[in-house]
């Protein structure tokens, strides 16, 4: 039984030989560009509708805290009459008039909801709620100051 073994391997290992084994070639590494840019932008327009909108999520470990993130829509007509998306990262009152805005452009124009819970929650927790935020920046902290009339 063991000389049936010690033929079967070298066996084995001669067909290797023949065959040869497959070398997977490391894959080359793929620099990601950044989600959102490093820099702020502003826009002075008009805000014309506030959607609000929220996901669920969840601790990463299963244990813990569930919970709903609320965020707002935010739709600007700017000066020459085009129309802005861009999303305020939370829950708040947001008044449709005349403003100026300060953003960070989403550099694909888009995020997924669990890059947003990375950024703007807490990596420790994630979502399985698999849909994508649509817009072309992120509102700053307090990013929004009213001017003018209605």
């Amino acid at each position: 039984m063991r000389a049936l073994r010690n033929i079967l391997g070298i066996v084995g290992l001669a067909v290797l030989g023949i065959t040869g084994c497959e070398q997977k070639q490391p894959s080359p590494v793929v620099k990601q560009a950044p989600i959102i840019s490093n820099t702020t932008s502003a826009l002075t327009g008009r805000i014309i509708k506030v959607q609000p909108s929220f996901f669920s999520y969840i601790n990463r470990s299963g244990y813990g805290a569930a919970s709903n993130h609320e965020f707002e829509y935010v739709i600007v007509e700017g000066e020459y009459g085009e129309l802005h998306t861009l999303v305020y990262p939370v829950s708040q009152a947001i008044i449709e008039r005349r403003a100026e805005i300060k953003y960070k452009k989403l550099n694909q124009g888009k995020v997924s909801v669990n890059n947003f819970i990375d950024m703007y929650i807490n990596p420790q927790y994630w979502t399985d709620d698999n849909f994508t935020i649509n817009a072309e920046g992120i509102i700053v902290r307090n990013g929004i100051t009213y001017s003018g009339g209605i």
